[in-house]
């Protein structure tokens, strides 16, 4: 992959070298911006193209991720990212306009009533009875 980049800015300097005598603009087979510009150049728009593209992948998780908190509803079975599972009995939602939830008070045993209140970053996964059903069979 370097030896690619070499190459090609090594044609782009060829090819502004040739446009730079064309227009009388280059005395002594030197371009007018000086050696190694055109690499430069070429830095530059792969820095550009990597910075562009960093988000995307980071973005879509986030998005994923409100799409499941938003998604979980009273008895939705849960895991978090510590590994409790348990059933949700409540859940506390933010007081701005569009209602997001901030914490869930999750059932771990149904027994002996035990109950854990976590923040919804905390919640790992949301168990499909559909999904479970149908893995079942």
């Amino acid at each position: 992959m370097y030896h690619e980049i070499q190459m090609l800015a090594g044609r782009i300097q060829q090819l502004q070298l040739l446009l730079a005598q064309e227009s009388g603009g280059a005395e002594g087979g030197e371009s007018p911006q000086g050696p190694g510009s055109g690499f430069l150049l070429l830095l530059l728009g792969f820095m550009v193209f990597m910075f562009m593209f960093s988000g995307r992948g980071a973005k879509k998780r986030r998005n994923q991720k409100n799409q499941m908190l938003n998604s979980i509803r009273k008895y939705s079975e849960v895991i978090t990212i510590g590994g409790l599972c348990g059933t949700v009995v409540e859940i506390e939602e933010s007081d701005d306009d569009e209602p997001v939830p901030t914490h869930f008070l999750i059932e771990v045993d149904a027994g002996s009533g035990s109950r854990i209140r976590v923040v919804a970053e905390a919640i790992g996964r949301v168990l499909d009875a559909e999904s479970e059903d149908s893995s079942e069979s």
